[in-house]
C-alpha cells in the first residue's frame, strides 16, 4: 500500500464587479412656428401630411421587418432549444452512491460501531460525535462528465479529503482513504494532491489523477525524503513515477529538503463546501438495526431466539446476536482477498433478528484472521461484519468489513 501526505492547503479568493450602464433622453419640441401665414400654414399641413404618410409607410415597413426578425429570432431560438439537450452532457447520475453514503452516515453515528476506515476511527476517538465533523460532496474531478463522491472534513474552509468515490457502469469505486498522517486535497485541473509522513526524516507529496479507465487513480509525480547516507544525519528529496515509497527504485534528485518544499507550494488546492453528514445520518439511523454481540458467559437465557447449527462442538465459542430493531442476519463464512483488505464471504445461515429475538451460534477462532461474519439488511440497507476476538482481554467483538463477492449458495 503506497504512502501518502497531505499538502500545505493555500486560500484562494477571488472578487468580481458589476458595471451598470445607464442611458437618457432628450426634450423634442413639437409646437408650430408663431408668424405663419394661413397659405404657410396650409402649406406646412399638406406637407405635414406627406410627411406623415411617408413615416407612416416607413413604419409599416420597420414594423414588418421588425415582425419578420421576430419571426427569425423565434425560430433561432427554437432551434437553439432544440440543439441544447443533444449538446449538453448527460447529468451524473449521483444516485449510485445512496447506499455508500447511508453505510457511512450509519458508521459515524453509532459511537460503538468498529470500522475498517482510519478516518473514521480517529474521528469517533478524538472529534465525538464523528458525524458533526464530516460532510460529504459531489464533483467532477477529472472532467469526464460523472461526479466523485468526496468524503471530507466539514470543520474548514478547506478541509481534508478523508475518501474518494468514483463510479463506472453504475458500480462505485473507493478510490483512497486520508487520515491525520495521510491527507489529500484536489486542485482544478484534476489533480489529486496526497501528503503524509512517518516521522521527521520521513515525508511524502505525491500527484495522481484518475485513471483512463476510471476506476482507480495513478501516479505522476511522488516525492519523498529519506536518510541519504548510513549514518542517518543527512535528509535528502527521493523522486519516482511508480507511487511507491522506495529509495532503491527512485531517484535522489536533492540532498536536501527544498526541491521537496518547491513541490508541495506548486499546486493550489480548490476550497470545498460539504454537506454535513448530520441530517442524513439522522434518516439513517432511524432505519438502521444496530447490532450487538455477546459471549458464552455473557449470553444468558434468553426468552425466544433462532438457532444457527454451525456443527462446531470441540474449540467452538457460544455467541449471541442482538439487535435494536428488526433485521435479516445472514451468518457467513469469510476468506481474506489478495489485497488484504477486503473479505469474500459464503452464506451459511439465514434468520429474522429482532429486539425479542436474538441469533445464537458457536463459531471458532483458529487464528487472528476471522472465519465467520454477519451480513445484515435493513431499511438502511446491506452492511457486513466479522465476529471476532479481541487480542486483548479475549471479548468477542463485530467490526465492519469489505466484502467483495458473495455466494449465495448455502450449506
Amino acid at each position: 500500500m503506497q504512502k501518502k501526505m497531505r499538502t500545505a492547503i493555500l486560500a484562494i479568493a477571488a472578487i468580481m464587479s458589476i458595471c451598470a450602464v445607464f442611458s437618457g433622453c432628450g426634450n423634442i419640441d413639437f409646437s408650430p412656428t408663431a408668424g405663419n401665414s394661413q397659405k404657410e400654414a396650409n402649406s406646412d399641413t399638406d406637407v405635414s401630411s406627406d410627411e406623415a404618410a411617408d413615416k407612416n409607410e416607413e413604419s409599416e415597413a420597420e414594423r414588418s421587418a421588425d415582425s419578420t426578425a421576430d419571426d427569425d429570432k423565434a425560430e433561432s431560438s427554437a432551434e437553439d432549444a432544440d440543439s441544447k439537450p443533444e449538446d449538453a452532457p448527460a447529468a451524473s447520475d449521483n444516485s449510485v452512491y445512496t447506499p455508500t453514503l447511508n453505510d457511512l452516515a450509519s458508521q459515524l453515528a453509532d459511537p460503538m460501531i468498529y470500522t475498517a476506515s482510519n478516518w473514521i476511527n480517529e474521528l469517533k476517538s478524538y472529534s465525538a460525535p464523528a458525524v458533526d465533523h464530516a460532510g460529504y460532496l459531489f464533483r467532477d474531478i477529472n472532467g469526464d462528465g460523472t461526479d466523485e463522491l468526496i468524503i471530507c472534513s466539514a470543520d474548514d474552509a478547506y478541509p481534508n479529503i478523508f475518501a474518494i468515490y468514483t463510479q463506472k457502469d453504475g458500480k462505485v469505486y473507493h478510490i483512497l482513504d486520508g487520515w491525520s498522517r495521510n491527507t489529500y486535497s484536489i486542485t482544478e485541473d484534476g489533480k489529486i494532491l496526497n501528503v503524509g509522513s512517518s516521522g521527521a526524516a520521513n515525508s511524502i507529496f505525491g500527484v495522481f489523477h484518475i485513471n483512463e479507465s476510471g476506476d482507480d487513480i495513478e501516479c505522476e509525480d511522488l516525492y519523498f525524503t529519506d536518510f541519504i547516507d548510513e549514518s542517518e544525519e543527512k535528509i535528502g528529496t527521493y523522486h519516482n513515477t511508480t507511487g511507491m515509497w522506495d529509495v532503491s527504485a527512485s531517484e535522489l534528485v536533492s540532498e536536501n529538503t527544498d526541491v521537496f518544499t518547491e513541490a508541495v507550494n506548486k499546486y493550489t488546492p480548490v476550497e470545498l463546501v460539504p454537506t454535513p453528514f448530520i441530517d442524513l445520518a439522522k434518516e439513517v439511523v432511524e432505519k438502521t438495526a444496530y447490532l450487538t454481540i455477546t459471549g458464552s458467559e455473557d449470553i444468558g437465557e434468553p426468552a425466544d431466539y433462532t438457532e444457527f447449527n454451525t456443527g462446531i462442538t470441540e474449540n467452538g465459542v457460544r455467541i449471541m446476536l442482538s439487535a435494536d430493531k428488526a433485521a435479516e442476519v445472514i451468518l457467513v463464512s469469510l476468506e481474506l482477498t489478495e489485497s488484504y483488505d477486503t473479505f469474500d464471504a459464503t452464506e451459511l445461515f439465514e434468520a429474522e433478528i429482532s429486539p425479542d429475538k436474538p441469533i445464537l451460534a458457536t463459531v471458532e477462532f483458529p487464528g487472528s484472521i476471522p472465519k465467520y461474519g454477519v451480513e445484515v439488511t435493513d431499511e438502511a440497507g446491506t452492511r457486513f461484519y466479522s465476529i471476532d476476538m479481541s487480542g486483548y482481554d479475549g471479548s468477542i467483538e463485530l467490526n465492519r468489513i469489505a466484502v467483495d463477492n458473495v455466494d449465495k449458495a448455502r450449506g
